[in-house]
């Protein structure tokens, strides 16, 4: 028999609150690089394809770190979190041996992902 967990309302803003104090500890120094690497590795690499996107299609826009920083990692990452936790919420809401494979999947599958970015990240700026 499997126990009944309660559904947890609002599961995707509790993520992105995580997103904000990472971003501001990425941006400010705050932590060790590679522990901040390893949450932020997804959203550095989805804002430097916006950056990438941006400077081939509007080359008069001045690419500055504030820029990079507010203009596309901040929202980079608002978007990833947000999503990460609208996915858990859905699977945390689904019932029985469901929840628990589809919740060990995608926690599998962003562990894997981190752990990919953050090596790469690492190794880049080093």
């Amino acid at each position: 028999m499997l126990i009944k967990l309660p559904k947890i309302k609002h599961l995707s803003r509790y993520f992105l609150l995580i997103a904000i104090p990472l971003f501001f500890a990425y941006v400010n120094h705050w932590l060790d690089a590679r522990l901040l690497l390893s949450f932020l590795g997804p959203p550095i690499y989805l804002a430097e394809q916006l950056r990438l996107l941006t400077q081939s299609l509007l080359p008069v826009l001045e690419q500055t770190d504030n820029f990079r920083f507010y203009a596309l990692l901040l929202p980079c990452s608002l978007f990833y979190y947000g999503l990460l936790g609208l996915l858990v919420k859905q699977l945390w809401n689904e019932k029985g041996l469901v929840r628990l494979l589809s919740l060990l999947a995608l926690i599998g599958f962003v562990v894997y992902i981190h752990y990919r970015a953050s090596n790469s990240l690492i190794g880049y700026t080093l």
